[in-house]
């Protein structure tokens, strides 16, 4: 084996015992251990030592020559723990040099890797002039006797019973596993009730780089025993086996299932547009959307009661001056909702407001909630926070603007300005936990739009504009969440001129907005990235959906982010052969995502649904109706994982309100 020195690393790792049986595993410390040193050829990383994970030691060799591995020699010796010093000498030809017999200890052991010539040097012989030359220099660390890759939880856990059947499979090791070098056989599910294997693959590690995923490619039966076992020839990446195969069996409740299309609106004189739903915590749904009566425009609504169906559609907006259009809705945990949309008087455009209120299943009327009688105003997106306040945001002929509204006090008495002279558009708004928010929008500054945010302290209010970008290219329709820690993520498109991808910025809670990120690829030959979204379930994971093209076609590709692992791998999240485009994406509070998008299947465009559970599974058509096209889904998901989608769709002379519930 001929290879360059000065891309060898010498990796310190842990190795003993697992215990394993049917029903129970044991993930302790136990009895006596071993400590082995490793030499990897490669370009591996040096990674850090966690508090009980694997040591490590790093050599830094000559950058020149190259040289047989078997001519560099090291010498491994253990001590502390008041054990007498234990040596072994190895080189990379052996691979590696292992002292057993160790007590296992929480208290770690000291180990030292050191060249033949003692001190911290590493030397090797020149093959071609017989010479000696140092290699480089190696550093002491600490290394616990302890069991190499032993697991150390799993989800689902043993014997659990339940589980949903849209379930992705996770272990989480005591050592780096990096799932694209485990094997199709590494990881085995068994159909207990048939004793089948499941088909899945390993897909995904979401949440922790100790973490690896089996994807089931369908949901489970409903109800039924099911077997994971882990094959003892899994390696983790420093290539040292699992040593003894690990098994455990969890059991499957009944799973949710999507309902039939149904029809939410009744009102047959125009055309139903862009519907908007919201979802509490008990799986009561609201729908506003905008519905022409042959004249204008008025803002409708409709109430999905949980378990049961769709009441009657109700106007919430009386004004006939104008036409009354793009209706948000935002609802809080008692199911109290708030809609706001934007109303012509005549002679401008208004932000209105109307407030329904679960306890007595009344709307309480109409009001306008800005001030400005000069000037155009816009509603663009609504937020509720825990307390149950609101903010909403939207445009004023250049600016933005905001209001808020407070339990028990009511919309505030004037809306509040947030931009500049600027032109500024298309601002979204997403608010965490606590009550704090952000609002992100796009800023023109001599024809070229950059990405600019606010934020919002709770008892404070709003410290100023931050510019988040700022390039020669144009930066559009923003997109923004919170991971639940108070961290954020923004998401954008930027037009360059290989045609445009999109691009994305973290914002950590006490610091700033951090570099730019690219999240999907640069596009040549008309390919674009576009139409991005962007969610979380609270708990740290975020997840961003697009459509992406290849020149002929757009498929809806997805990337998840959490702050540990930063941007994980693209996934694709729909398979079709059409052209697929306008993906939405919720998650419920369990790490579970379901993503809707329109796609043209059959010559008309149809709405698809898929669910994300440690993976993507199969995609479903939502709806089955060949009358007309079905556009411009939209979904919400409550904390646990009831949802509703909702789209307006021809029927071959208007367009209508239609929704699915997943219950």
């Amino acid at each position: 084996m001929v290879t360059k020195i000065f891309k060898t690393a010498l990796l310190a790792m842990v190795i003993g015992l697992t215990a394993c049986n049917d029903k129970e595993q044991d993930t302790s410390i136990q009895g006596t251990g071993s400590i082995a040193a490793k030499i990897i050829w490669g370009d591996e990383a040096i990674q850090s030592k966690s508090a009980d994970g694997p040591a490590l030691a790093a050599i830094t060799t000559n950058p020149v020559n190259d040289l047989p591995a078997d001519l560099v020699t090291v010498r491994l010796t253990v001590e502390g723990n008041g054990i007498t010093p234990i040596s072994k000498t190895f080189n990379a030809a052996d691979r590696t040099g292992t002292i057993s017999g160790l007590p296992a200890n929480e208290t770690p052991y000291n180990l030292v890797v050191e060249g033949l010539n003692g001190a911290s040097e590493v030397k090797y012989r020149d093959a071609s002039t017989g010479a000696t030359v140092t290699a480089g220099t190696v550093t002491s660390v600490n290394a616990y006797a302890r069991s190499i890759t032993q697991v150390v939880s799993t989800s689902p856990a043993n014997v659990e019973t339940g589980v949903s059947p849209l379930v992705g499979i996770q272990i989480t090791f005591d050592t780096l596993v990096d799932p694209r070098y485990v094997g199709a056989g590494d990881i085995t599910l068994v159909d207990m009730s048939t004793s089948t294997q499941v088909p899945g693959e390993v897909a995904y590690y979401f949440g922790g780089t100790f973490i690896v995923t089996f994807n089931p490619t369908d949901p489970l039966k409903d109800n039924t025993d099911y077997q994971v076992i882990i094959s003892a020839d899994l390696n983790d990446y420093y290539d040292n086996p699992l040593q003894t195969s690990f098994s455990w069996e969890f059991t499957t409740g009944v799973g949710k299932t999507w309902g039939a299309a149904e029809l939410v609106e009744t009102g047959d004189q125009g055309d139903a547009l862009d519907p908007q739903i919201a979802i509490d915590s008990n799986g009561n749904a609201m729908a506003v959307w905008q519905q022409s009566d042959g004249t204008r425009n008025n803002v409708w609504t409709n109430r999905y009661t949980a378990g049961g169906s769709w009441g009657t559609p109700a106007l919430i907006e009386t004004d006939d001056t104008g036409d009354a259009i793009s209706p948000q809705i935002a609802i809080d945990g008692a199911g109290d909702a708030i809609a706001v949309w934007t109303q012509h008087d005549g002679t401008r455009n208004n932000a209105w407001t109307n407030r329904y209120t679960a306890g007595s299943g009344i709307w309480g009327g109409p009001a306008k909630i800005e001030d400005d009688d000069l000037k155009d105003m816009t509603v663009e997106q609504i937020v509720i926070d825990a307390n149950d306040n609101a903010l909403v945001v939207g445009t004023s002929t250049s600016k933005i603007w905001s209001n808020r509204y407070t339990t028990g006090g009511g919309w505030g008495v004037s809306h509040e300005e947030l931009g500049s002279v600027y032109t500024s558009s298309a601002p979204r708004i997403a608010v965490d936990v606590v009550g704090n928010a952000i609002a992100i929008w796009e800023e023109s500054y001599s024809g070229a739009y950059e990405i600019i945010s606010d934020h919002y302290t709770l008892n404070i209010g709003w410290g100023g504009k931050t510019r988040i970008t700022s390039t020669t290219y144009t930066e559009r329709l923003p997109q923004i969440t919170f991971d639940g820690a108070g961290n954020a993520l923004a998401l954008w498109r930027v037009n360059t001129p290989d045609i445009g991808r999109v691009e994305a910025s973290l914002y950590a809670l006490g610091g700033d907005w951090g570099n730019t990120q690219e999240v999907s690829p640069t596009n040549f030959y008309n390919s674009p990235s576009d139409n991005h979204q962007v969610a979380s379930d609270g708990n740290g994971n975020m997840m961003a959906v697009w459509q992406q093209g290849n020149g002929t076609t757009n498929s809806i590709v997805s990337r998840s982010y959490t702050m540990s692992n930063g941007w994980g791998a693209s996934e694709g999240v729909e398979s079709a052969d059409g052209n697929a485009i306008n993906p939405q994406i919720a998650f419920d509070a369990n790490g579970q995502a379901i993503a809707v998008w329109e796609q043209s299947t059959n010559l008309r465009n149809s709405i698809w649904v898929n669910h994300y559970n440690a993976g993507w599974k199969t995609p479903v058509l939502l709806e089955t109706n060949d009358v007309g096209h079905a556009f411009s889904p939209q979904i919400a998901v409550n904390a646990n994982g009831d949802a509703v989608v909702t789209w307006y769709q021809s029927d071959g002379t208007r367009n209508n309100i239609y929704a699915s519930s997943y219950k």
